[in-house]
């Protein structure tokens, strides 16, 4: 059941929490709390799920099957809590080995959110400079070489690319983007860019007037974007009660606006799995034997 991603070599439970980390996953660990009979792994055993890629395995079969089906649910579905299901694997999965397995599914929140910010100008590094003291994973697109700071936080990676539009298509699918460049017609292209994606990303902020945007909503619809495509985009971007206009106003303003959707967000997710506490309790009646 442990597949690799590309030519990667298969890696154990432990390397890939190390690997989800290092690439903004979410993942499920599964562990084998208990067994009892003839199972295909002992207690202990675990492997670790994210949506695309199982790495290790705690025995493969049928009841590795399900247990990866749901864990993949749990991520879809945003759970937070762990669960613990007890699986009868010949009268609950069909198979003959006919042992009892108690698994607890375990959602790792590895992948922190990415925001990708295009413009290193003066509120790019004062938004930057907030940020990056955040649970972000930022990329910072700019296309003039030596506009970034020589200090760059582990957490942030910069891309002094000359095409920022293409490089906007190879980003992160549900990274946030937020336009802040030197250039308003690229600010633009920015914009149509994002919402021509065949995914859609996960929000869209434009740094500006509301002069600037009234002119940026015509041309957009004289390029055959659709109201709801062209609402989409927050603009101005930030919290409109902080106010200021100097750069790390703007950026306070910005972050503000960022911890608010991250708040909206997990607000989607209160509705989980509770734990199996009758599940738990009979813990204790299971042997590794």
């Amino acid at each position: 059941m442990s597949r690799q991603r590309g030519n990667e070599p298969p890696v154990t439970w432990l390397d890939a929490l190390t690997w989800c980390r290092e690439h903004g996953e979410d993942a499920v660990m599964i562990t084998v709390l208990g067994a009892q009979g003839s199972t295909p792994r002992e207690a202990g055993a675990k492997m670790v799920v994210t949506p695309d890629v199982c790495f290790d395995t705690i025995g493969g079969g049928n009841l590795e099957q399900q247990a990866v089906i749901k864990a993949r649910q749990m991520l879809e579905d945003g759970q937070r809590i762990p669960l613990v299901e007890r699986f009868n694997l010949a009268a609950n999965l069909g198979m003959c080995c006919g042992g009892v397995a108690m698994l607890m599914l375990e959602p790792l929140m590895l992948g922190s959110r990415q925001l990708v910010i295009f413009g290193a100008g003066h509120v790019g590094q004062a938004l930057v400079t907030i940020l990056s003291a955040l649970p972000y994973r930022i990329h910072w697109v700019d296309s003039r070489e030596g506009q970034f700071p020589d200090d760059i936080p582990a957490n942030v990676t910069t891309y002094c690319d000359d095409d920022p539009v293409g490089l906007s298509q190879r980003l992160p699918d549900k990274a946030r983007y937020l336009i802040m460049t030197h250039n308003h017609q690229l600010d633009l292209d920015l914009c149509m860019a994002l919402l021509k994606r065949p995914r859609p990303v996960g929000f869209v902020g434009l740094i500006g007037s509301a002069e600037k945007w009234r002119r940026f909503q015509q041309r957009m619809e004289q390029r055959g974007f659709a109201p709801q495509q062209i609402d989409s985009i927050c603009c101005p971007v930030g919290l409109p009660d902080i106010g200021g206009k100097r750069p790390m106003e703007v950026a306070v303003s910005i972050a503000a606006q960022q911890l608010q959707l991250d708040k909206a967000e997990a607000g989607q997710s209160i509705a989980v799995t509770p734990l199996n506490w009758q599940a738990a309790r009979s813990i204790g009646t299971l042997s590794g034997g």
